[in-house]
């Protein structure tokens, strides 16, 4: 009798926990009702319990944080407001009477003259990791631009890459140009010159400056009047190219004329491993008349794979502990292969976002295939979806999440199970544990949504 009881105790908690399997452990909490229309642009705080977007009334436009709408403005710039990563506080670009301002947790800013800037200044607001320093740029007349940190002005100088922050908040780290010299720039002192540089130094050297999360190492791409381009370091570090400037469609590549063969530092390649330690960009070659290269991967001045054609634009990526790299690479037109670790995968038609785990132990893609997306984890191919994006690991690396759509129903994937369809996911998802995420959902109003892993249909 005891044995027949436990047996059916044992049944019915298996039942009951292949029941609970089977449930989607998703809950929605409504955030706006059907007439939706004012909303836009939600941003959620990481542990989703915040909520800011901008709405709309009477021409107005206004920033509602956690159901309180503030300051009623003429405009409130695309892509705002901005919660910093900790969730605590926000900022926003808004327009009113001519002029522009950033206001940050309520407080007003300067006020500059919107003719002073250069059109909606989308992504230039910048939190620190922990929230406790914000930096923008700002262009003042005469066309001056000058670095804005937590509300307080800076030097003007003629020209300023766009600043890099540290995780904490007090390292702040850009080049800029005054006179005709271009400094680094530590928490508005200038404490390295690079004399002699020219106008045409501009463009690359507001493009390619990379800061180690601490703050305490940089990497800066720049060019001379002499006909040089030159990777230059915080540690000292110095590789210089003779080259020429070719651009290729949108990318702005820097080609140099070595003894025997033509060197090569590709714009927008330039990467500093998270530990300040390695900086990697693409050398090679450039044949004209087929309008073709041969380009190797460098890391540290040394050339670390053989060479591989057709990879203008393409980042690497160091993971978290900075031991591993990846890379896209192309061998024909129209056909990538993502390298990790120096080994070539499978080839895609286009290869989207690369992604570490936090632990390094793990990298994520999105691959396209004949007009299918799907992600790729460790080299395995996971479901095909008309469309994927937003990948993320879990803070331990064990799960990931992504949005994915498939037709006109948008769904997040969190491991191997797919949530509740919706008209549009509008932010997310984040992790706000090892398996739980929370975003932003559109389906008949806006639904704040949390998912835990396990959570939903099976993909088909």
């Amino acid at each position: 009798m005891r044995a027949t009881w436990c047996a059916c105790a044992w049944t019915a908690a298996l039942l009951a926990a292949l029941g609970a399997a089977r449930a989607a452990p998703i809950s929605e909490v409504q955030l706006a009702g059907s007439a939706s229309g004012s909303w836009a642009n939600p941003s959620v705080s990481p542990d989703g319990k915040r909520i800011a977007y901008v709405s709309t009334e009477a021409g107005k436009s206004f920033v509602v944080v956690d159901g309180l709408a503030g300051k009623a403005y003429d405009h409130v710039d695309l892509g705002m407001p901005l919660l910093s990563p900790d969730g605590r506080r926000v900022a926003y670009w808004a327009r009113e009477q001519g002029e522009a301002l950033v206001v940050a947790d309520g407080a007003e800013g300067p006020h500059f003259k919107s003719a002073s800037l250069p059109g909606p200044f989308l992504n230039n607001l910048q939190w620190s990791d922990n929230g406790k320093r914000l930096v923008y740029r700002v262009m003042q007349g005469g066309g001056h631009i000058i670095v804005v940190t937590d509300q307080i002005q800076g030097k003007p100088y003629d020209n300023v890459s766009r600043p890099q922050l540290s995780a904490d908040g007090s390292v702040v780290t850009y080049l800029a140009r005054s006179a005709g010299t271009w400094f680094a720039v530590r928490n508005g002192e200038e404490i390295r010159q690079f004399p002699g540089l020219d106008d045409d130094a501009d463009f690359r050297a507001a493009a390619e400056f990379r800061v180690s999360p601490d703050g305490t190492a940089w990497a800066a791409v720049i060019l001379t009047p002499a006909a040089t381009s030159r990777v230059v370091t915080s540690w000292g570090a110095d590789w210089t190219y003779d080259c020429d400037n070719l651009w290729q469609g949108d990318w702005n590549l820097t080609f140099a004329r070595g003894e025997r063969k033509e060197s090569l530092v590709a714009g927008t390649s330039l990467t500093l491993s998270p530990d300040g330690k390695s900086v990697a960009f693409w050398t090679g070659r450039y044949n004209p008349k087929k309008q073709s290269s041969d380009l190797s991967m460098t890391v540290n001045g040394k050339a670390a794979s053989p060479p591989f054609r057709y990879v203008f634009g393409s980042r690497p990526v160091f993971s978290p502990d900075s031991l591993r790299l990846a890379y896209p690479v192309s061998l024909e037109p129209e056909r990538w292969s993502l390298v990790v670790d120096g080994k070539q995968g499978p080839s895609y038609d286009e290869i989207g976002a690369i992604t570490f785990s936090p632990d390094s132990r793990h990298v994520a893609y999105v691959a396209i295939r004949e007009g299918s997306q799907m992600v790729v984890l460790d080299g395995s191919e996971q479901r095909a979806y008309d469309n994927v994006g937003s990948v993320v690991f879990g803070p331990d690396g064990r799960e990931l999440a992504y949005v994915a759509r498939e037709g006109d129903s948008w769904r997040v994937v969190l491991g191997k199970q797919a949530g509740k369809p919706y008209a549009a996911i509008l932010s997310g998802p984040r992790f706000v544990g090892p398996q739980t995420v929370v975003y932003v959902a559109q389906r008949d109003g806006i639904w704040r949504v949390q998912q835990e892993a396990g959570g939903g249909p099976a993909p088909r």
